[in-house]
């Protein structure tokens, strides 16, 4: 319950730094139930927002994830450049998934 609490007032009024502080999971979680509920500008925002906290704290798994729901709500060419990403982003990584 905290978590959407969270995600109302990160969307309206709380910086990129204050919902930066979000853990990955929190910002999953979010990013599935605005993709259910077809928000898809909130979407976008988490998008930013967990791919930027990831790009800052080099982590290119994360960044990987925060860009799966990309290529699931743009167009086919838009999703196509963003699965790319993925794997360039992740090329190198010894992760095991």
């Amino acid at each position: 319950m905290a978590c959407i609490v969270v995600l109302s007032l990160s969307y309206f009024g709380f910086s990129q730094e204050q919902a930066s502080q979000l853990s990955y999971d929190d910002l999953q979680k979010l990013e599935e139930e605005a993709y259910s509920e077809n928000k898809f500008e909130n979407l976008r925002r988490l998008i930013q927002i967990h791919a930027g906290k990831a790009r800052k704290e080099g982590n290119s798994i994360e960044v990987a994830r925060a860009f799966y729901y990309r290529i699931v709500i743009e167009e086919p060419e838009v999703g196509i450049a963003y699965a790319d990403s993925i794997i360039s982003v992740t090329k190198n990584s010894e992760h095991k998934n």
